[in-house]
């Protein structure tokens, strides 16, 4: 089964679903799919103990499949016989949260062994919080025999590639590519659209037109630039464009790994293994992708070896310029720090110098950091990527990439200890381990970029400091793991490299800024509703990039997490096909939106029958989109209702990082951008109380005259 969610094409004839406890899960779930799919047939797993309790309850299902634990081996064994007759298309776990219950559970052990060994390869996840949405599908992670094959013969091939890989790819098509003013690389990867580079691209032309610390107030109901995003990266990448922000990045890793070896007793000729690392699929990945992760892991680097030289205050330098960089890499690199300074200490250091010099360490990072790490402390709640993924999303899951890189990687720490006498540095190796474990199997944290990129430098620098043949062969098959186990949702994924070849958005785009043109001073609503879904979602990422210099308010665009997860679970996720007319009027005037862009077929045509003006199409198939697939057709219509972004009525002006409003004594306003508290109102030179309204401010105005609001980054301070 190819497609990742239930669609409007419900042709599944076999469906098991899973009692664990939860009955209301189970109840909603069989509704839910005696709607869309009322041909299906409906099993109920569990154990024998449930089973009458299922029976009082008279669940509507086809039939209950039960095991005892009395002859469990054998019952067991008759279930997985069953199963396997039946040849179910998929298996629903409902749960009262997506988090509480999920693949990561149960991949390899209990219920999850039986379904592997029934051949049941798709399982749903249903909760009772988020039932209007159709089920997501994961593929249960199974190891082929080709998979393991792939992991071991890959990486050995990749290596002795490597020279031809530096001269086509990173010399050819990344160094070498001429780009265009007109036509900027929005991605790299031969046969792939725009990747997430695009995304970062957006923020840079935001923050040249608002400044690194301002507000885009015409994104998202308002986002400020770099609150949530390092301000070092989005500066370099504003100044010098993301090419040369990779260099820049690998020039600092360069001079951090030589000082490392010069440092120490080893022989200099480690250096030629520095060009294998960079040309890793672990280090590429990040560039096929488009994240800006590489210098934050270069500041950690040079962080570390200043510590370990005893450069204190250059360390402490170092690491704030990681935290302003990229906070969560600087969450793992204080606990690296800290490991590195205990595990010093109980291997027979001195106690006192060393906690002295990591204080001194502490304070100084402080003291760089504090008013930076303030306004982002003070804003944490807007930031929902977390709630987003695991809560809403469900989290993540043990799927085979995230199981071959744990298994290569215990490997690589296992031979560290068969090989290497055991040192302070051996600790530090667990811990990449740990957090891959956490972010897998507990709550999700960091990207699974930051999770890679934390094993290749806690890797290389436990090689350089200890460069036995036994320790670096494990390591360099771990970090030449083949791409196409990395990134298995990339269509087309080469096995042995990551094509550099760069991507541009083609010749649509002024068609395409032209379509907008009636919209001007508006605020406008992108389809958005199937968060996990096609290209089409995924394309108002490039509408975003397309629309941020011209004179339009984006009500979504290149992705929720990263204002308050209220704006896409109240919002944002209605703007599709299955919602009423009664419901997107309610969406629609909450946020002040007058127009809005549709790709799906079904929904336009709901549009057109609630009664919304069709303004202009646009065919994008010659844009293609992440996953190398043509982009949508889009449409832009105008709301049949009068939706204000203040009300009520009054004349409002809004400029960079400032809002004005006429005002009426004693009246209060609802002005639909999001508060922050970065924002400050004033009136006759007086300030005026902000109400955050989840999103949106409320302001009753003291007195009549303009209320102006000012967004300053230290407002967060005071």
């Amino acid at each position: 089964m190819s497609k990742d969610k239930l669609t409007d094409e419900f042709n599944y004839k076999n469906i098991l679903i899973i009692y664990a406890g939860y009955i209301i899960g189970v109840v909603t779930a069989i509704a839910s799919i005696k709607e869309k799919c009322p041909q299906a047939t409906i099993s109920l797993l569990t154990d024998s103990r449930s089973r009458k309790y299922l029976f009082e309850k008279n669940i509507p299902v086809n039939e209950i499949i039960s095991y005892g634990r009395k002859n469990f081996i054998k019952e067991i064994y008759q279930v997985i016989k069953k199963l396997r007759e039946k040849r179910y298309d998929f298996v629903i776990i409902p749960t009262k949260e997506l988090k509480e219950t999920g693949l990561k559970d149960i991949s390899y052990i209990g219920i999850g062994v039986i379904l592997w060994l029934s051949g049941i390869k798709n399982i749903a996840y249903y909760s009772k919080e988020y039932n209007r949405f159709d089920i997501n599908l994961k593929r249960l992670a199974v190891l082929s025999v080709w998979d393991i094959i792939t992991a071991l013969v890959a990486p050995l091939i990749i290596f002795v590639r490597t020279p031809f890989f530096i001269w086509k790819e990173i010399v050819k098509n990344f160094i070498l590519s001429k780009e265009s003013e007109d036509d900027e690389f929005v991605g790299f990867g031969e046969g792939r659209g725009a990747t997430g580079l695009i995304y970062s691209l957006t923020r840079a032309k935001m923050a040249k037109k608002y400044g690194l610390f301002g507000i885009a107030h015409d994104d998202y109901m308002g986002t400020p630039i770099t609150l949530h995003r390092g301000f070092i990266d989005l500066a370099l990448l504003k100044k010098f464009g993301f090419r040369k922000s990779v260099g820049i990045s690998v020039i600092l890793f360069v001079i951090a790994f030589t000082w490392l070896i010069l440092s120490t007793t080893v022989n200099p000729f480690l250096l030629i293994i520095l060009p294998f690392i960079f040309c890793s699929p672990y280090f590429i990945k990040h560039i096929y992708a488009g994240v800006l992760e590489m210098l934050s892991w270069s500041f950690f680097a040079l962080s570390f070896v200043s510590y370990y030289n005893g450069y204190v205050l250059l360390a402490a330098i170092f690491f704030a310029l990681l935290i302003f960089s990229h906070v969560g890499v600087g969450l793992l690199y204080g606990l690296f720090i800290f490991l590195y300074v205990v595990t010093n200490i109980a291997y027979g250091a001195s106690a006192i110098p060393h906690f002295f010099e990591f204080l001194i360490f502490s304070c100084l990072t402080i003291f760089f950091t504090v008013l930076y790490l303030i306004p982002f402390i003070k804003s944490r709640a807007k930031l929902s990527r977390n709630e987003l993924i695991n809560k809403h999303y469900g989290g993540t899951y043990w799927g085979k990439q995230n199981i071959i890189q744990a298994i290569a990687y215990s490997i690589f720490f296992i031979s560290a200890l068969l090989f290497i006498p055991i040192t302070p540095i051996h600790y530090l190796l667990l811990l990449p381990l740990l957090v891959l474990y956490i972010n897998i199997s507990k709550k999700w944290i960091f990207s699974a970029y930051t999770v890679e990129m934390f094993m290749l430098v806690t890797g290389i620098i436990f090689i350089l400091l200890n460069p036995k043949l036994g320790v670096i062969v494990p390591y360099l098959y771990l970090i030449n793991t083949s791409p196409s186990i990395l990134v298995p949702y990339i269509q087309g994924a080469a096995k042995y490299k990551f094509s550099l070849k760069p991507v541009t958005l083609g010749i649509k785009k002024q068609e395409i800024v032209n379509l907008f043109k009636v919209t001007k001073g508006s605020r406008i609503a992108l389809e958005g509703g199937a968060i996990e879904g096609t290209s089409a979602y995924q394309f108002n990422a490039v509408l975003s990039y397309l629309l941020v210099d011209e004179d339009v308010e984006l009500l979504n665009g290149y992705g929720p997490e990263f204002v308050e997860s209220s704006i896409y679970l109240d919002i944002v996720r209605y703007l599709d096909c299955k919602s009423s007319k009664e419901l997107l009027k309610k969406v629609l005037l909450k946020t002040g939106t007058n127009y809005i862009v549709a790709y799906d077929e079904k929904f336009k045509q709901n549009l057109r029958n609630f009664g919304f003006k069709e303004l202009g199409t646009v065919d994008c198939k010659d844009i293609s989109w992440a996953k190398g697939e043509s982009g949508p057709v889009i449409t832009l219509f105008e709301s049949p209702f009068d939706a204000r972004i203040i009300e009520p009525e009054t004349k409002l002006i809004t400029s960079t990082n400032m809002i004005k409003f006429s005002a009426k004594k004693d009246v209060t306003y609802f002005l639909k951008y999001n508060y922050y508290k970065g924002w400050k109102a004033y009136q006759n030179k007086k300030n005026v109380i902000i109400e955050d309204a989840h999103p949106g401010m409320i302001i009753k105005a003291p007195q009549d005259g303009e209320i102006v609001l000012k967004y300053r980054y230290w407002h967060y301070w005071m």
